[in-house]
């Protein structure tokens, strides 16, 4: 869901802000009717993505929180999580301030935009500081609650091995989920680990997890 609509927006607004240069530069003679009435519809659309993508967020975070078997992400996880969602909100805030210092017609899609850099931000604050991002690990799934959120499916999972840093689980059609160790405390691994193994176990999944002190290797 998050990345869905992250996507979206980003395609999106990457059409708006090129239809606003447009739109400013009037020397290039182009003309784009009705060019409130879509920013209008457009703003429209994003905010019912955003209230989607905020809900379904909140909620996850929340949960997982509440939930016996989470682990805590990293301070490693935490700086990947800055980043990406770093890169995502600096975007919607230069383009919101773009839209409404210099179009006119901009002003409503402008406070959407706006919006979107205040749920991510927000997000990225309150769950820093409140542990709200984790891993967690149940019977049929593992989800990964950070500034995505990732759902395995363990029902379709077929094979779990390791590779460099990350857990490999691929699914019954070869598509395959990553699970980056290193985003979860180092002294949580062997617990993590054994409850992977555990589950793996108990659904007769073929797996090929080692655990060290140092990495994560083939066994």
């Amino acid at each position: 869901m998050t990345k869905l609509v992250n996507r979206i927006a980003l395609f999106v607004f990457i059409g708006v802000a090129v239809t606003a240069w447009i739109t400013y530069h009037e020397e290039m003679d182009i003309v784009v009717p009705y060019l409130k009435q879509v920013f209008l519809a457009i703003a429209i659309f994003m905010f019912i993505l955003l209230f989607l993508k905020a809900n379904y967020r909140w909620q996850a975070s929340y949960l997982v929180k509440k939930a016996p078997n989470s682990f805590i992400i990293s301070g490693q996880g935490i700086k990947k999580a800055i980043v990406y969602e770093g890169i995502n909100i600096g975007f919607y805030a230069y383009l919101s301030i773009m839209l409404l210092l210099y179009v006119n017609e901009g002003f409503i899609i402008g406070i959407l935009i706006g919006l979107y850099f205040l749920e991510g931000f927000i997000n990225l604050v309150q769950n820093m500081f409140s542990s709200g991002y984790r891993t967690l690990i149940q019977e049929n799934a593992i989800t990964i609650v950070s500034n995505y959120i990732t759902i395995i499916p363990m029902k379709e999972i077929v094979k779990i091995e390791s590779s460099h840093r990350d857990i490999r689980f691929l699914d019954k059609n070869n598509k395959t989920y990553l699970l980056d160790i290193d985003s979860i405390k180092a002294e949580q691994h062997e617990t993590f680990i054994g409850q992977v193994k555990s589950i793996a176990k108990s659904k007769g999944i073929y797996c090929d997890v080692a655990f060290t002190r140092d990495d994560i290797h083939h066994g």
